[in-house]
Parts: structure tokens; sequence; C-alpha cells
């Protein structure tokens, strides 16, 4: 049962020392035009939330993040490059927040079927953004809020959404993690919030077609196909979820940095361990596409602005790795281990090649939202694509013990890694656990990874 009710929470005047208060508009550097997608962000807590606190607190969240309560626009541009200029309206629009309550069988104490960050699906808790919301100039909301009351419990699910024009993952945890604080501790807590940047992007040469890559990842493909490409991914695999500890992690840490003679992240050694599963299983993988944040790279070049780290927008990007011919044999794990740090380390130091990089990315996602396009980011066979985690820590417990609240979000397919910390069981230290999400053929090939895992821990152990 559930008796959904939609009301609006006035938004207030941007109170955002990093912004002029003249302000009614802030430009989207075409980079960070991925105007199709959201973010969605789950939490549950073991009882009720305070409704007006949180009203409240939606509201002083509009005062620091003002494109929360504005609007996708574009003008026509007479650049050659892009046919727009593309902004948020800062015009202080209301915030949808809808309440419900759902009742769920007596011995069932939780809404979801287990703990697991990500979930198939996180419906109903979650409400829709605007209508055409990934649409310039459609006047649709860009954020909103659920709050679900669980019965008989009463305990409470917070669903918050934003539309991915707003920002990327890194953008969305800032957002709640604020308004954990604006709920908790009210307007004290403004005055302690980082407050989040919105101009002077990184300043990109012209682009240059001879920077493009053999691959149709970042070009605009039509919605349709966009939605199709999905659909039929998730109806021929399932997900795969395998939890390490962080000893795990650290042995096998250990091996490969013996190995490659370099020194590894967590991330690093999990990726390359992963590829060599998907290798174990039968695939061939040449390509990595894999997601960085690039808000700390080339932080003494002039093209780099010292805001990059604060900027509330989209500053992640793909970076496509070639791996090393091999038809016959799988490549050490350690040694793409080593492809994806030494990769890493050039982005982060060598303003000639990350320039070039973001100068031809910039180019097709402007194309693409100038098209009303979007990306496909279910990976051909022979490729992968590595998003992970595993350094935010989205556990937010809104005034709760720790253990007693949970994450979740949404989103897995074929050949594609998310790495998150795990949720906190009662006596345990958050990220003590990962969670490596990712998605398989369907017809066995789940319990084939388990068979492949349970033999890695074997190992590991001695």
């Amino acid at each position: 049962m559930s008796d959904l009710t939609a009301t609006l929470i006035p938004s207030l005047p941007h109170s955002n020392s990093t912004l002029p208060l003249s302000t009614t508009r802030v430009p989207i550097a075409p980079i960070s035009c991925w105007s199709t997608g959201q973010i969605p962000t789950v939490l549950t807590f073991p009882e009720e939330l305070d409704l007006e606190r949180l009203r409240s607190a939606i509201g002083l969240l509009t005062s620091v993040w003002p494109t929360l309560a504005g609007r996708f626009e574009r003008s026509p541009k007479k650049d050659e490059e892009w046919s727009y200029d593309y902004s948020f309206n800062l015009t202080t629009s209301s915030i949808p927040l809808s309440t419900q309550t759902i009742t769920i069988p007596s011995h069932q104490t939780f809404p979801f079927a287990n703990r697991q960050i990500i979930q198939p699906s996180v419906n109903p808790f979650v409400p829709p953004l605007g209508e055409g919301a990934h649409v310039a100039n459609s006047d649709a909301h860009l954020f909103a809020i659920r709050l679900t009351t669980i019965l008989p419990s009463r305990s409470s699910v917070l669903g918050i959404v934003i539309s991915h024009i707003i920002g990327d993952g890194h953008i969305a945890l800032q957002i709640v993690k604020h308004l954990e604080g604006l709920y908790l501790y009210g307007e004290a807590a403004l005055p302690i919030i980082t407050k989040p940047t919105f101009v002077d992007h990184v300043i990109l040469p012209p682009y240059d077609p001879a920077w493009d890559l053999p691959d149709d990842t970042l070009k605009g493909h039509d919605l349709a196909d966009v939605g199709k490409a999905y659909v039929d991914a998730a109806e021929n695999s399932e997900m795969v979820v395998i939890e390490l500890t962080r000893a795990e992690i650290a042995n096998l840490k250990a091996k490969y940095g013996r190995e490659s003679g370099v020194r590894l992240s967590d991330q690093d050694v999990l990726s390359g361990w992963w590829v060599g599963l998907l290798e174990r299983m039968g695939e061939k993988i040449n390509t990595m596409i894999y997601v960085y944040n690039y808000r700390h790279f080339c932080i003494s070049h002039p093209s780099f602005p010292s805001t990059l780290p604060t900027m509330a927008a989209n500053v992640a990007q793909m970076r496509f790795i070639s791996l090393p011919a091999h038809e016959t044999t799988s490549l050490l794990p350690s040694s793409t281990a080593k492809l994806i740090r030494e990769t890493i380390e050039k982005l982060r130091s060598d303003p000639d090649i990350t320039l070039p990089w973001l100068s031809n990315a910039a180019f097709h996602i402007g194309k693409a939202c100038d098209e009303g396009k979007g990306q496909i980011m279910v990976p051909k066979e022979g490729k992968v694509v590595i998003n992970s985690n595993i350094r935010m820590d989205w556990h937010t417990s809104f005034g709760f013990p720790p253990h007693q609240s949970t994450f979740h979000t949404t989103f897995s397919t074929i050949r594609f890694l998310r790495v998150f910390q795990a949720n906190p069981c009662e006596g345990e230290e958050r990220g003590e656990r990962v969670e490596v999400v990712f998605s398989v053929p369907k017809g066995g090939a789940n319990e084939a990874v388990e068979r492949l895992v349970d033999a890695d821990r074997r190992a590991w152990n001695v």
C-alpha cells in the first residue's frame, strides 16, 4: 500500500560565497554536458526521519547548491565547434519532495532483499525527475527527494535523485553529505560546509580529429538505441556481487606489487584481478575504458584552475587503455594493474597527454548534447569499463549508528566493473569490506565466477 503525496519545498536565494549574489546563470562546459542519465541514491534508517527537519534542510541546501533549483538551458552559439552554449538558469524553483508509506510483511525487516549497495531496482523509493530533464529548455526539475515510511516498523527510506547534467558521482556524494549535515545541525552547518564552485573549468585546446580513438563510446547515439542497448544487456546478463576484505586486497596488493615492481593502489590490483577473472572465463579483453576523476590532475598547469577540486560539474572522463596483444595466453593481472597505474600517473602529470584527451572527449560529448543524443556505456566484446567508488565513503547515517543505516544505488551491466565500500555491519569499521559488482552472461557464468573466486581466496589465504 502506498499513499504518495507530492509537495514543493521553496528554495532559498543562494548564499554561496564563490558566486556573486547577482549571478543568474552558470555556464556548463561542453565536457560536462552529460545531459542524459541520472544518479539515484537510496538511504535506509531504522526509525522515522523528522519530516520538518528534512524540509528545512532541503531549503538550506539550495542556498549552497543553487543549480539544484535551476533549469538546464541552451542558447545559440557563434563558435563553430559547438552549436549551443549550455547553462543553468538559477531560477530558484521549488524542490519536489514526495512522501509515502509502504507496508511490507512483518517478518521482513528491510526494504530490500539484502544490504548490497547495487540493487536491481531502487523503485519505488526514488522519485522521477521532471519530464524531459535531459532536454535543454524543457523547464524540468533536475533534483528531487522522496521519503518513504515502512510499515509496520516505521523505518525510513530516503531517495534522492539528481540529473547527470548537475554533476558526477563525486558531486552526488557531496550533495548527500551536505543534506545530512544540514538535517542534523541546521543553519549552524552552513559556515563549515565546503562550498562548491561553479565556474572556471579546464581550458582546452581546439579539438583535433587526429586525437580520435577507434571507439564510439563517447559518440552520441539516438536515445532509442541507447535504451535498447541497456535493455538487451539486462535481459541477457545477471549481476555478480563479490565481497572482499581489506586483508584479502592487501594480500593481492603485495603479490602484484612484487610481480610488477611498482607501487599499486587497491583499485589497481582489483582492476587487474577482475580483468584476469574475465579472461579465465573465456573473454579476451583488448581495451579497458577507465573512468578517471581528473579534479587533481596537472595541478600546477595554468589550464587547470585551482577551484577544479570543488567544481560542481561532471569532472570525470573515460580513458581508453589498450592491452598488449595476447591471443593464446592471458595477461598477468599484475601487468594489467601496472598499466593502469602508469596511465593515471601520466594523466596526472603530463598536460601534453591530458589536454588532448579531454579536448577529444569535450568535442564528442558536446556534439552529442547538441544533437539530443546519448552515450551507450555497454562495452562490446573485448572491451571493459572500470568505474570505481572505492575511495568514496557514501555512507551517511543522519544521526543513527552507522551499522543501522545503509546506502544503495543501481546500475550494473555486462563487462562493467563497479567497486564500493560495503555497508558496515555492527562492530565493523567503514571500509573493512568492499563490494565488487559486475554482470556476466546468463547461463551458468555466475556459478563459474564463484568457483574461480573461491579458488582465488584459498590461494590468498595460503
